[in-house]
């Protein structure tokens, strides 16, 4: 009687998938004996090439299994480990060659799993491998990269001294020159204030970083059609631009990038406006715009006027800050009077916000002039009053240490 046919290709690719989880301790020591970084790391660097060869056999397990090549966020721990391979200066070919000695001993071992003639079948395995190897090495070639540019920063040592020079308004001819480029007699100064990524692991929340970083590099390029000189870290920084750059296009530049969570000063350096006076210019409009809490976006000095004036250090601020102490122990007067001022002193429209009687609202706003000694209903004590409210908000937003 004639057996059933045995499905020899599925089987070859069982056995193989059937033993790869006691391959790790070889493949460990292929692995250690034959690349010479995994020998000269600390345990943190060891652990991770004993974590991705582990990781490796599990995905190329699936795919034997599975035909289903690893999603990009499942092979995540791959990624942050060529980054730190970046960060530590291992060069990407031994980086990419402890990929090739842990698969070429599977292979190996693979070869020794052949029952007859499954010649076919092991070609058939062969090229999943390769396209396992393909998706994976591609991964971790981006990772390296991106990390590598980042730290390198070789190519931008001239550019990072003329911003220096220029921040101090000390640049010369030849701190252009040296940068590769051409004297910008009139320059844009933005200064950006950044939501810090959000991510669980560091590693994972640095490259995000500096991938946000360089996009926006790269947008504000394509924006002016020439460099950009910038000290941007995780947090924002400050970036000069050529030429006057539109406030409407420079947010349609960053917001795709940046999202909901960020503030931008603008302001422009030329004849008759130094750049670090431009650029304190820039810095007082995202510093107010980011504690005050308005909308993301580009801010320039024409438009916070009063926020900048009344929220600079010195005695002004000291005084406008204590107009507002009597009210301290009311949460109910301040709140009161902040949207009796956002409204303009539109009475009826203040005592439907706040969801109480005309009459409860002017007793509240007599209360506040007895408590203050100004009064808020007057145009000058109003205007007093809204730059007492910019202050408070301003300085309790900064931290206290």
């Amino acid at each position: 009687m004639l057996q059933p046919a045995r499905d020899d290709r599925l089987a070859l690719r069982e056995r193989l998938a059937g033993t790869l989880p006691g391959m790790l301790d070889e493949a460990l020591a292929r692995v250690t004996s034959e690349v010479a970084f995994t020998r000269h790391t600390e345990a943190g660097a060891s652990s991770d090439v004993e974590r991705v060869i582990r990781q490796n056999l599990d995905h190329f397990g699936s795919l034997l299994r599975q035909e289903r090549l690893p999603a990009p966020e499942e092979i995540e721990l791959m990624m942050r480990a060529a980054a730190r391979r970046a960060e530590e200066r291992v060069p990407l070919p031994e980086v990419l060659a402890a990929y090739f000695t842990g698969f070429r001993y599977c292979w190996e071992q693979s070869g020794k799993l052949i029952e007859g003639d499954e010649s076919a079948d092991l070609v058939e395995v062969g090229s999943l491998a390769l396209s396992y190897l393909q998706t994976v090495t591609t991964a971790v070639i981006d990772a390296y990269v991106e990390t590598t540019t980042a730290l390198s920063g070789q190519d931008r040592e001239g550019r990072a001294t003329l911003l220096a020079a220029l921040l101090a308004g000390t640049d010369r001819a030849t701190d252009w020159h040296a940068a590769g480029l051409d004297v910008w007699d009139e320059h844009s100064v933005v200064v950006l204030r950044l939501a810090r990524p959000r991510h669980e692991d560091d590693a994972t929340m640095t490259i995000e970083a500096r991938r946000r970083t360089r996009a926006i590099r790269k947008a504000l390029i394509e924006l002016t059609g020439s460099e950009v000189l910038d000290d941007l870290t995780t947090l924002g920084g400050v970036v000069v631009l050529d030429g006057r750059v539109d406030p409407v296009r420079l947010r349609q530049a960053l917001f795709p990038i940046l999202g909901s969570r960020w503030h931008a000063g603008l302001a422009v350096a030329d004849a008759h406006c130094p750049t670090p006076e431009a650029a304190a210019a820039a810095a007082d409009c995202a510093e107010v715009a980011d504690r005050l809490n308005h909308p993301s976006g580009v801010h320039q000095l024409a438009d916070l006027l009063l926020e900048v004036q009344v929220t600079r250090p010195g005695p002004a601020r000291t005084a406008l800050r204590q107009l507002l102490r009597p009210l301290e122990d009311s949460t109910e007067l301040v709140q009161t009077l902040a949207v009796y001022v956002e409204e303009n002193g539109r009475r009826a429209v203040t005592a439907a916000r706040l969801h109480v009687h005309p009459n409860t609202l002017d007793y509240r706003l007599r209360r506040i002039r007895e408590l203050t000694g100004i009064d808020p209903c007057e145009r000058e004590g109003g205007q007093l009053l809204r730059a007492a409210l910019v202050v408070r908000e301003f300085v309790e937003s900064i931290p206290r240490h």
